[in-house]
């Protein structure tokens, strides 16, 4: 754990060390963030990069493309193809994330087809925002959504009862329950 804190890795070199970690020493991804210091969304989100093709997982030790776009591309389904044309045109995270959202312009006829964004309209969520709600989602034991708008966004907890509502607000003021009569 203190090598891992202290060298610096590559993001598959991180992958492979959190993997290690989790296989030798039996360590939740909750246990071992919180042991190096990290995010368990984080160590997730790491994890997952060890599920690329090998192609990618090369552009991505080479350094040509960042862990954001490497996290943009699992589960796409041409993620080779995006991940080269991600490097040759010097396509940023974001637009990495459209052209997986949408698949590539070319196989479309050249035009998306979703409607142009306007000022204000909500944004795609990327991987790292699917985690978070997940993880809030696991936290509370309800349905979260986070919308992103611009620079800012909202968060919605969904809940059922009054109850539900109560204990989340519980949470929040880190107040005790009370005591069962």
């Amino acid at each position: 754990v203190e090598n891992l804190q202290r060298e610096d890795l590559s993001p598959l070199e991180e992958a492979e060390a959190y993997h290690h970690l989790i296989e030798r020493f039996g360590h939740t991804q909750e246990g071992l963030g919180q042991s190096v210091g990290k995010s368990r969304s984080h160590i997730a989100n790491t994890l997952r990069l060890r599920g690329l093709p090998e192609p990618v997982k090369a552009l991505l030790e080479s350094g040509e493309l960042s862990a954001g776009h490497a996290r943009a591309l699992l589960g796409a389904e041409d993620a080779e193809e995006l991940a080269r044309l991600a490097v040759e045109k010097g396509l940023n995270v974001r637009q990495v994330e459209r052209l997986v959202q949408q698949g590539r312009p070319e196989k479309s006829g050249g035009r998306s087809a979703r409607k142009p964004r306007k000022a204000g309209d909500e944004v795609a969520k990327d991987a790292d925002t699917l985690a978070l709600e997940r993880d809030l989602s696991t936290l509370l034991g309800l349905r979260v959504s986070i919308a992103l708008k611009g620079d800012g966004g909202s968060l919605t907890i969904h809940y059922q009862t009054l109850e539900q509502l109560d204990d989340v607000l519980r949470r929040l003021n880190q107040t005790p329950e009370p005591a069962a009569v």
